[in-house]
């Protein structure tokens, strides 16, 4: 958009421009450029700790999990110690007040010692699903374009380099969403990798569910509204996909 309208570029042939780049390459020069941008705003901008209290009661979660606990011991001047979105009960349990999506993740992530580029790469998934997405049902200059502008869009940018649940959540969404579609528009999947893609499309949206649970019901209701404008074909598709998509969300809804 700045190169057309400030750089003299004509819309026309960069459009060209792009939907003649290979998509392998545009993908892995998106990807990249999403890892190097959220890991820049991540570790040099906000110095590689949380700025945002969402952020800090997640991180601190994590950290609750890596101890092998659910809680951790309320101090003794609870006072000091007090954060909006961290709860202490009269009980002695210290912990957050959010679902355990996000710090189970950034526990993960410190297991394998990736927290510093986990939501980065997460990021870049995003970027590269999207372009998959996009060419699959709509052009390869439309997937192009999408994945360079999320790239550089500067609100992803910003949160993939924090310790927030948007990017995650989103991931997992888009992750379910991908499996669902790929196992429907699959040509001849065999009956065994279409039941995985629906297994696998289950779990990626109970874990969406657990990590940001309010933007998931928001997603649910998009999710409804679409349907409601598909034939009578695929919603049979959905019915008789029900028992793999509930046999993925299972592990999800034990916890």
């Amino acid at each position: 958009f700045a190169a057309v309208c400030f750089g003299g570029i004509s819309a026309f042939s960069l459009a060209n421009a792009v939907a003649r780049f290979p998509f392998r390459r545009a993908a892995l020069f998106a990807g990249m450029l999403a890892v190097a941008t959220g890991w820049y705003a991540q570790e040099v901008v906000f110095d590689g700790i949380p700025h945002v209290t969402d952020a800090i009661s997640h991180l601190f979660q994590s950290k609750i999990f890596l101890n092998g606990s659910l809680h951790a011991a309320t101090p003794e001047c609870p006072d000091i110690f007090y954060q909006f979105h961290i709860l202490m009960t009269h009980s002695g349990k210290w912990f957050t007040k959010y679902t355990p999506g996000q710090a189970l993740f950034l526990a993960l992530a410190s297991k394998c010692g990736l927290l510093s580029v986990a939501l980065p790469l997460c990021a870049a998934a995003i970027t590269v699903l999207l372009g998959l997405v996009v060419e699959k049902f709509d052009s390869p200059i439309a997937a192009r374009g999408v994945m360079l502008l999320f790239a550089l869009s500067p609100l992803s940018i910003l949160l993939s380099g924090s310790f927030m649940s948007h990017v995650p959540a989103l991931l997992f969404a888009l992750l379910g969403f991908s499996c669902y579609c790929f196992s429907r528009c699959t040509d001849s999947p065999s009956r065994w990798r279409r039941f995985f893609l629906l297994v696998a499309a289950g779990f990626f949206l109970g874990c969406s569910a657990i990590t940001r649970p309010h933007e998931f019901l928001m997603i649910g209701v998009v999710a409804f509204l679409y349907f409601l404008t598909l034939t009578l074909r695929e919603w049979r598709y959905l019915f008789r996909s029900l028992a793999a998509l509930i046999l993925g969300i299972s592990p999800i809804l034990a916890l």
